[in-house]
């Protein structure tokens, strides 16, 4: 009993004894209360894991990112979220530890939105590409398209032109259709385009709401972006994705406190090239060359007989109508925060953008509102958003005035008042032209207005209910003032008589309305079993589009300072003209996803589209899409073979599906009937009807039938990726509006002839895409690259019927033979928009080569002169003319294109740099050709004359324009490679050290430029030549060109 109570009590002693050294080693810990922020990107994080590492003592980030921990100097504190990197901090004495995290996008596992449902990178069979809105931002444009460029491959950017606020256009693989707006929405005459009927271009999805035509909305609005490229995955949209499909995510609210963020640039713009036009003295010695080279006394029909006082003038046109310096100013506010319950975001964006060229410029202002509200299993998403623009558009077609006028003639100081002008009537046909388009009016107002309410309720685990209603309107108003404009003879003090309706001032006001509504109701279910992943959609849609314009043109007023409608004093000549063209989409839709393991995908899209615009035997049409994908790497095989260690992700492809396209005209399939049909009756004179356009009851949809085969590579710890694709696309029963000849009885509208609408033909487009990227984070100095590769190539594999052709685009405004001749065509065989032109053989340059030349048939021939330009018989009959000599000599699309986008971090600085290449393309040098048939391009200074028989540019003389500077021969067709700076940007942060002593969460500052540097052999303006129609790209038809800009830029956020 004794032993136990003394063993008792010196265990109990050394018990007592150890928890002493422990509570003395406590208190040598130094027990502290550390707190501080968790940020990412400046913003607060919430739900960030804060753990003393190796224990259980932690605590988690608040709405605001704050946290509060106790812990012992020397210990680690471990700060841990999903989707990001973890970051371990050892506790000083310091008892503020801010720390700031980065994203783990391989953790994160990005997801990508796909039709009605949201994926994961790894979850893809199909063809998706995407960019971040870190991309779009850092390029500081006007309009998001422009940023795209070079980004993403198999996907064409292109502006219309460099006028402000200009649409910039998209083409996904290749040419979707023989159908486009053209350029006609450019012509203050021409109309505005109905966005609805654009078949080129793809179909927009914003927050779920369908766009037909680029809604034109800033980068800043943009969160990020997914193009469905492939049949397969775009054939959840039907008949609208025959183009491809754009989803664009806008920004959305996250819980936390109020973030607000603002940012403004600076840009200085101009035109870094123009055309080489004469001199006063250069004109007049040519001129005095032209006239020696024709026979003719240049005493009596050269420049100083039509203009005396040539001699005293050297007016520069090109000069006289650029805005050189033109500036560009962007702002932008977004306020964002709130709850798990509730949150908000509220984007405000201001563009102001003057032109490169006089009397242009766009203003434009865009509000969004975007919020989330969450109770229980119902969940609701809205989007709302205002858009006002101004624009004043520079006067059509003043480029090719200003490349026609010579040097000679007076400038803007000619001018008297009234809208005077004195001289003779060939003066007033060229340079005339540009003093009154000076003084024209052409602007353009546009409010649009939108939203989308999104409701859903979860039925069950995995279940979900989705409810959607979404529209947006825009109104338009155009207005085109033409003043009172008088030439007066100099020598009478009278009107000139063939220029008599200019003295009468005129007004044309053209408002119209593009509405669209749509109705969705989708079940959606996912479940995961095991190792088995089921996904399934099922839904409905139902879609209206209202079409409206009026068009009023009234003439004479008082005075040219009050142009509207009810100050016209001619009540006589009223001319009024509108049209209602409603149409309406029903859907049907299903999708069925599966994966096993995530190494063996499959996945589904079927809907069937009914549109008003066909017959209801041909109203209904099924599409569909399959894809697969394998994903190797996942394989225990795989994974077992050592060597194979450095691949993370490998993954095939495959895929096959239609799509439809139903972008044509509204009542194409229905007799029209037009009143105002004066029949004479007896002694009177009836007001009828008639039918004046001719229809087509067959009309069906086309249709497009692809397949996409594909491969993803992921290395050394995702460090390089790679993706590449082979794709064919096939074109069935293309729409196009045929042109009917005069004898049909049919009339036009908008002054273009009667067509008809049919399914004319076949279409394949086949090609590669590449992307390669490799990015570095492991060091303080951060970088990553990032390649693509396009090459497509499109046939006319059949074109129905009689048609062996279409007929493409002419190089116009012009004069004479500009405007009515055909460049470019679609030709089976060939790809669309091919040039077809008579092809060159050097000059003749003795009498023996002009003998030999003139044994062929044909007035070419017989009327040529040594010195001309040498045509070949290429048909070989024996015989030359310009409708059956012409040959295939190129193509108006690319052969490939690449871009090449580098990004570099180095504590506290960012450089990015962007550049972009186009290979294999023909470019018509439309404003070449021009000044070479108005004597007014300096070339011709050393064009062949007896004296100087060794120069390769035809003789200039009377004769030759309709010939030798033909824009049908191949002399003004060029290359238009080109490789290019896209952009350029270096940015610097300050720290945030610095930021926390002032309240600021962000400050950066930087510099930048676009279009910086341009390689290219092209002596136009800009070998990214402008337009949208298939016919009219590789055109030069002197649109505004692109120009090069600096900018200056600030970003702050509280």
């Amino acid at each position: 009993m004794k032993f136990n109570l003394l063993a008792n009590c010196k265990h109990k002693s050394y018990t007592v004894l150890f928890l002493l050294a422990m509570s003395f080693g406590v208190m040598q810990a130094q027990s502290i209360t550390v707190s501080g922020t968790v940020t990412e990107g400046g913003n607060p994080l919430l739900g960030v894991n804060v753990i003393v590492k190796g224990t259980q003592n932690g605590t988690v980030t608040d709405f605001d990112g704050l946290y509060e921990v106790t812990a012992n100097v020397g210990e680690i504190l471990v700060f841990s979220s999903v989707g990001f990197n973890s970051k371990e901090v050892t506790i000083g004495n310091e008892s503020t530890i801010d720390v700031s995290l980065t994203a783990n996008v391989s953790e994160l596992d990005e997801v990508i939105v796909v039709g009605y449902q949201a994926q994961s990178k790894r979850e893809i069979s199909g063809s998706i590409s995407s960019v971040k809105s870190e991309v779009l931002e850092r390029q500081a444009v006007g309009n998001f398209a422009e940023a795209l460029q070079g980004q993403l491959a198999g996907v064409n950017v292109q502006a219309q032109s460099g006028a402000p606020g200009s649409r910039v256009n998209i083409q996904i693989r290749g040419a979707n259709s023989l159908s486009s707006n053209g350029t006609s929405d450019l012509d203050p005459n021409g109309g505005i385009a109905n966005p609805g009927n654009n078949s080129l271009g793809p179909l927009y999805i914003i927050d779920g709401v369908p766009f037909s035509d680029n809604p034109n909305i800033s980068p800043n609005e943009i969160e990020s972006i997914e193009v469905l490229k492939d049949a397969a995955t775009a054939a959840i949209y039907g008949s609208r994705a025959s183009g491809g499909v754009i989803i664009i995510t806008t920004k959305k609210a996250k819980p936390g406190n109020l973030n607000v963020n603002f940012s403004t640039w600076t840009s200085i713009n101009r035109i870094t090239s123009s055309l080489p036009t004469l001199t006063g003295s250069e004109f007049i010695a040519l001129n005095r060359q032209f006239t020696q080279n024709s026979g003719l006394p240049f005493e009596v029909v050269g420049v100083l007989a039509v203009n005396p006082n040539a001699l005293e003038n050297n007016t520069d046109w090109q000069e006289e109508i650029l805005n050189d310096n033109a500036v560009t100013r962007n702002f932008n506010v977004r306020l964002s925060g709130g709850s798990d319950v509730a949150n908000f975001s509220l984007v405000a964006d201001h563009l102001n953008q003057d032109g490169v060229y006089k009397k242009s410029d766009f203003r434009r202002t865009n509000l969004r509102m975007n919020s989330n509200f969450k109770k229980g299993r119902f969940k609701l998403f809205s989007s709302f958003f205002l858009s006002r623009s101004d624009s004043n558009r520079e006067p059509w077609a003043i480029l090719y005035d200003a490349i026609r006028a010579p040097a000679t003639e007076a400038g803007p100081e000619s001018l008297a008042e009234g809208n005077s002008l004195t001289g003779n009537a060939d003066q007033f046909n060229i340079f005339g032209n540009i003093l009154q388009k000076l003084q024209e009016t052409s602007t353009n107002e546009s409010n649009a207005a939108g939203g989308t309410l999104q409701f859903s309720y979860e039925l069950a685990d995995g279940l979900n209910a989705r409810f959607n209603l979404s529209g947006n309107r825009t109104t338009t108003r155009a207005i085109f003032f033409e003043p009172a404009f008088r030439f007066v003879d100099e020598d009478t003090g009278e009107l000139i008589p063939n220029r008599a309706l200019e003295a009468i001032s005129s007004l044309q006001e053209t408002t119209t309305t593009f509405q669209q509504t749509s109705v969705e109701g989708i079940l959606d279910y996912k479940k995961r079993f095991g190792d088995h992943n089921l996904s399934l959609l099922a839904g409905y849609t139902l879609e209206n589009r209202l079409w409206a314009t009026t068009r009023t043109r009234v003439n004479e007023f008082i005075t040219n300072e009050l142009p509207t409608i009810d100050q016209a004093i001619d009540r006589e000549n009223i001319t009024v003209s509108g049209q209602d063209t409603p149409s309406s989409i029903i859907g049907i839709l299903g999708t069925v996803g599966y994966d096993y393991k995530g190494k063996y995908l499959i996945r589904g899209n079927i809907r069937s589209d009914g549109s008003s615009k066909f017959e209801p035997e041909n109203r209904f049409e099924p599409f569909w899409g399959v894809s697969v994908a394998w994903s190797v790497a996942r394989e225990e095989f795989f994974k077992n073979i050592s060597a194979f260690s450095f691949i993370n992700d490998l993954k095939l492809r495959a895929s096959h599906g239609e799509v439809g396209n139903q972008n044509i005209g509204d009542f194409q399939t229905v007799p029209l009937i037009t009143n105002n049909l004066n029949v004479p009756i007896g002694d009177g004179i009836a007001n009828g009807l008639n039918q004046t356009r001719i229809f087509n009851r067959d009309l069906r949809w086309e249709t497009s039938i692809s397949d996409n085969y594909g491969i993803d590579l992921s290395l050394f710890n995702n460090k390089f990726t790679f993706t590449g694709e082979y794709y064919t696309v096939r074109k069935e029963d293309l729409l196009f509006n045929v042109v009917l000849p005069a004898s049909a009885g049919a009339e036009g509208q908008n002054n273009q002839p009667p067509t008809v609408a049919t399914n004319i033909g076949e279409l394949t487009n086949e090609g590669f895409e590449v992307t390669i990227g490799y990015k570095n984070r492991d060091h303080a100095l951060k970088w990553g690259i990032n390649g693509t590769f396009t090459t497509n190539r499109n046939e006319v594999t059949r074109l129905n019927g009689s048609t062996s052709q279409i007929d493409g685009g002419q190089i116009t405004p012009g004069a004479g033979n500009f405007t009515t001749l055909p460049v470019n065509f679609a030709r089976e065989g060939f790809q669309a928009g091919a040039f077809f032109l008579v092809p060159t053989d050097g000059i003749i340059r003795s009498q023996e080569e002009l003998d030999e030349y003139q044994l062929l048939g044909g007035t070419i021939p017989q009327g040529a002169q040594i010195g001309d330009a040498r045509l070949v018989d290429a048909n070989g009959d024996g015989s030359i003319d310009f409708d059956n000599d012409r040959v295939f000599q190129g193509n108006n699309t690319p052969d490939f294109e690449v871009g090449l986008n580098f990004n570099l971090d180095y504590k506290n600085f960012d450089f990015n740099m962007s550049w972009f290449g186009s290979y294999g393309s023909k470019i018509l040098n439309g404003p070449k050709a021009l000044a070479y048939n108005q004597q007014n391009h300096r070339d011709l200074l050393f064009a062949y004359t007896p004296n100087n028989p060794t120069s390769n540019i035809p003789i200039n003389r009377e004769g030759a324009n309709d010939v030798s500077y033909s824009p049908i021969t191949d002399i003004f067709l060029e290359d238009g490679d080109y490789i290019r700076l896209r952009n350029v940007q270096l940015g610097y942060s300050l720290p945030k050290d610095v930021l926390s002593k002032i309240g600021v969460s962000k400050l950066r500052v930087y510099l930048g430029a676009s279009n910086l540097l341009t390689i290219t052999d092209y002596t136009g303006y800009d070998p990214e030549v402008g337009g949208d129609g298939l016919f009219s790209r590789g055109i030069d038809r002197g649109l505004t060109p692109i120009t090069a800009s600096g900018r200056i830029g600030v970003e702050v956020g509280f």
